[in-house]
C-alpha cells in the first residue's frame, strides 16, 4: 500500500455521518451503472429508514423494502451482508 495513491472505491459522507437520501441515490446509481456494464441483476433488501427512498430508472437493481416496524423482529439477522 506504500505506492498506492488511491483505492478503487467511492466514498461519500455528510457532516453528521448520517445516511441521506442524496447519498443513498448517488450510491445506487453508481452501483446500477456498474452492474449494468457487467450484465448483472441484483436485489437489495433495505429497511424503512427515511433516507432509503425509492429510486426510479434503475436497470440492474431491484430495491425491496422491509415492512414498517419490522426492525425489532429482524434485528438478530443484522449480522452482516448476505
Amino acid at each position: 500500500m506504500k505506492n498506492c495513491k488511491s483505492l478503487p472505491l467511492f466514498y461519500d459522507a455528510n457532516s453528521k455521518a448520517w445516511m441521506t437520501a442524496d447519498i443513498w441515490e448517488k450510491t445506487f446509481r453508481r452501483w446500477d451503472l456498474n452492474f449494468s456494464k457487467q450484465k448483472r441483476k441484483v436485489a437489495l433488501i433495505a429497511d424503512n429508514c427515511t433516507a432509503h427512498c425509492t429510486i426510479d430508472g434503475l436497470k440492474s437493481i431491484e430495491l425491496v423494502f422491509l415492512p414498517p416496524n419490522s426492525t425489532c423482529v429482524l434485528q438478530p439477522l443484522g449480522q452482516g451482508y448476505l
